[in-house]
């Protein structure tokens, strides 16, 4: 049986339009050089802790395969080519035109990325909040 935690995981919402107030997503470039960002700095909730809280976000490779990895900090880079267990290996690939749903880690809001050509990573949040009821908290938007 699926527990009432799991099945809200489960309730994903479609993309909700950015207004001046709330940020929901953004898209950034991606080239072929690894190169960090903070989504943090694109999407303020994150860093105010409203809306990573049990929420899911998709991602979307738009132009081509993304390499990427979460840390808490702006540091690191990615070869795509890497094997083992090295800092420079990629933790993992959004296929071009494919979409997956990932959560952010307490304190890791940092994505290093990099593309097989120039592309666009594209994040939309994409679930409520497991932490409060829908439309009631800044969590749930």
């Amino acid at each position: 049986m699926i527990s009432n935690e799991d099945y809200k995981d489960l309730q994903t919402i479609l993309p909700v339009l950015n207004t001046s107030a709330k940020v929901r997503g953004c898209v950034i470039a991606v080239t072929t050089a690894s190169a960090r960002t903070n989504v943090a700095s694109l999407i303020p909730g994150i860093a105010a802790g409203e809306i990573y809280d049990g929420q899911y976000f998709d991602f979307t490779a738009d132009g081509g395969n993304i390499y990427l990895a979460q840390t808490n900090g702006d540091a690191g880079s990615l070869d795509e080519t890497a094997t083992g267990a090295g800092a420079t290996v990629a933790g993992g690939v959004i296929f071009n035109g494919q979409t997956k749903p990932y959560k952010f880690t307490s304190g890791y809001t940092w994505l290093v990325l990099k593309g097989s050509g120039n592309c666009n990573l594209r994040i939309a949040l994409s679930s409520i909040s497991q932490n409060s009821t829908l439309g009631s908290s800044a969590k749930d938007f």
